[in-house]
C-alpha cells in the first residue's frame, strides 16, 4: 500500500471517528453513561467551552485558527524558590545541576550524544499526554499535551522549569493543537518521556500523519526513562508506573488526584455536555507528571555515577541494577564496590546473599581480584552444596589454572563428587527421586575433570621420578 492510499485510510477513520462523536453527543451510543452532574445544557454551535477553564488557570491564553480553538495553559515553576514561595508543583532540586554533566548524561543516555557535545539539558523537552484510550489506536488522540523545559537564570545555572500544556475541547479542534505543539518543539533537539516509546511517540506521529502535518519531528532522539526506572526499582516498588515512582522515590504523595484511568472518560462526558468542572484536575496531573520527569532524570544521571560514592544509595535493587548496568559496560571494579554497597545494606534471605555473592566473586574474578575472588568463594564453601556449588568449581579453576596446584585441585574436585554421593545416598534412604541438583550433566562435568587432574598429576609423578 502506498503512502497516498494509507493517508486516504487513515482519512476515512478520522470521518468514521466524527461520525461516532456525533452518535456519543446525540446519546446513540449504548453504554456510555454521563454523570448527573455532568448534564448541562449542550452548549450552542461554535461555543467556546474552553472559557471557563481560564479561570482557573490565569495564564491560560487561547491559540485560535478560524473556528478552531485550544487553550494553551503556562506555568513556571523556580528551581530555587525564595523563601516563603510556593510553587504549583513539585521539583526535586538537590541534585538538578548534574543535569550539566555532560560525560555522565551522555553515558547513561547514549542517543544524547547524536545532538552535539557538550548536550544542553535546556533543548530537551519533557513530553506527557493525556488520551481519550490507552490502545494508541488510530481512534486515540491526545486531548492534552504538555511539554516542559529547563531555563537558565542570569548566572549560567538552570533556573526554572516552564510548562506549557494544549488543552482541546472537541476532536475537529485537533489540528490547531498540532501544529502549535510542532511549533514549540521546533527548537529542541530530543524528548524526555516515560514509556514515550512505546505509547506517547507512537501516537502523536500518528496523529502529525493524519492531519498531515510534519511526523519527521518524531524522529529525535526519545530518552525513555521507563528502562532505566525498572532497572533501578523493578521488585523493589509495588511497581515502575510514574505516579508510584513519584511517592516512593520522591516521597510526593499528590492531593486529590485523578486516577490515569478515568481520565478518558472524563474528557469524552466533557465533550459531549461542555461541563469542564472535572477537568482541572486533569490539568495538574499532567503538568506534575511532567516536573517529575526533570527531576526524574537528573535522579537518573545521579544513580549512574555512584559507583563513585556507594554510600548514597539506599535500595538493594538500586545497587543490583547498577551493578549489572556496569558489568554490562565491562566495568568490573564499579560493579563490584555496588555488590559490596548491597551486603552492608543486607539483601535480606540467606538465598538471595548467596547469590550476590557468586555474583561479586565473578565480578572480582572479571577484575582479576583474585585475592577477594577467592575469600568469597572461600566463604560460600562452608554453605549447602546447592547454594556454594559454583563456588566450587570456580576454586578447582583458580587452583589448577592460576595457583596451579593440580593436587589441591584434584582433592577439592573429588570432595565435590564424595558430597554428591552422599547427598544422593540420603534422597534414596528418604524415598526420593537422584533427579534435580545437581544434573547429572554437572556430575559427568565434575568426573572428567577429575579424571583431567588425575592425568595431570600422574604425568607429573612422572616427571618428577625421570628427573631424578
Amino acid at each position: 500500500m502506498g503512502l497516498e492510499d494509507r493517508l486516504d485510510a487513515l482519512r476515512a477513520r478520522k470521518r468514521e471517528q466524527e461520525k461516532l462523536l456525533a452518535a456519543v453527543r446525540a446519546g446513540q451510543v449504548p453504554g456510555l453513561q454521563v454523570g448527573a452532574a455532568d448534564v448541562v445544557a449542550p452548549p450552542p454551535p461554535g461555543a467556546d467551552r474552553l472559557g471557563p477553564l481560564r479561570r482557573l488557570f490565569p495564564n491560560a491564553r487561547a491559540v485560535e485558527r478560524g473556528t478552531e480553538r485550544v487553550l494553551a495553559i503556562s506555568t513556571r515553576i523556580p528551581v530555587r524558590p525564595e523563601p516563603g514561595e510556593s510553587p504549583a508543583y513539585h521539583l526535586p532540586v538537590s541534585f538538578l545541576d548534574l543535569l550539566d554533566d555532560h560525560a555522565r548524561l551522555t553515558t547513561l543516555y547514549p542517543e544524547l550524544a547524536e545532538c552535539g557535545a557538550p548536550f544542553d539539558p535546556t533543548r530537551l523537552a519533557f513530553l506527557d499526554t493525556e488520551t481519550t484510550g490507552l490502545s494508541g489506536g488510530t481512534g486515540t488522540i491526545a486531548f492534552l499535551i504538555g511539554v516542559g523545559w529547563f531555563e537558565r537564570g542570569a548566572d549560567g545555572r538552570l533556573d526554572a522549569f516552564q510548562l506549557e500544556q494544549y488543552l482541546i475541547d472537541d476532536f475537529c479542534h485537533e489540528p490547531t493543537q498540532l501544529e502549535a505543539l510542532a511549533g514549540r518543539l521546533e527548537s529542541f533537539q530530543a524528548f524526555c518521556t516515560y514509556n514515550g516509546k512505546a505509547f506517547d511517540v507512537p501516537l502523536l506521529r500518528t496523529r502529525f500523519t493524519m492531519n498531515l502535518l510534519r511526523p519527521g519531528l518524531w524522529t529525535r532522539p526519545n530518552v525513555d526513562l521507563l528502562a532505566f526506572s525498572r532497572r533501578l526499582w523493578r521488585g523493589a516498588l509495588p511497581s515502575v508506573s510514574l505516579g508510584t515512582v513519584e511517592r516512593e522515590i520522591f516521597g510526593l504523595h499528590r492531593d486529590e488526584d485523578i486516577e490515569s484511568g478515568l481520565i478518558p472518560s472524563i474528557w469524552l462526558n466533557f465533550a459531549r455536555t461542555g461541563n469542564p468542572s472535572r477537568l482541572g484536575p486533569i490539568v495538574h496531573h499532567n503538568a506534575q507528571d511532567i516536573v517529575t520527569l526533570g527531576g526524574l532524570l537528573a535522579l537518573h544521571v545521579r544513580c549512574a555515577g555512584a559507583a563513585a560514592d556507594p554510600a548514597i544509595l539506599r535500595r538493594v535493587s538500586e545497587c543490583r541494577g547498577l551493578a549489572r548496568w556496569h558489568e554490562a559496560r565491562r566495568e568490573w571494579p564499579a560493579a563490584a564496590r555496588l555488590l559490596e554497597r548491597a551486603m552492608q545494606i543486607g539483601v535480606g534471605e540467606a538465598d538471595e546473599e548467596d547469590r550476590v555473592l557468586l555474583a561479586l566473586a565473578r565480578l572480582y574474578k572479571r577484575a582479576g581480584d583474585w585475592v577477594r575472588a577467592v575469600e568469597t568463594w572461600r566463604s560460600l564453601q562452608a554453605r549447602p552444596l546447592r547454594a556454594g556449588f559454583e563456588a566450587w568449581i570456580e576454586l578447582a579453576k583458580y587452583l589448577e589454572r592460576q595457583a596451579r596446584d593440580v593436587t589441591a585441585a584434584r582433592l577439592l574436585v573429588h570432595q565435590v563428587l564424595r558430597q554428591i554421593e552422599l547427598e544422593q545416598e540420603l534422597r534414596l534412604t528418604l524415598g526420593r527421586t537422584t533427579g534435580g541438583f545437581p544434573s547429572e550433566r554437572e556430575v559427568q562435568a565434575l568426573r572428567r575433570r577429575l579424571a583431567r587432574l588425575d592425568k595431570k598429576a600422574t604425568g607429573r609423578t612422572r616427571s618428577r621420578g625421570t628427573s631424578a
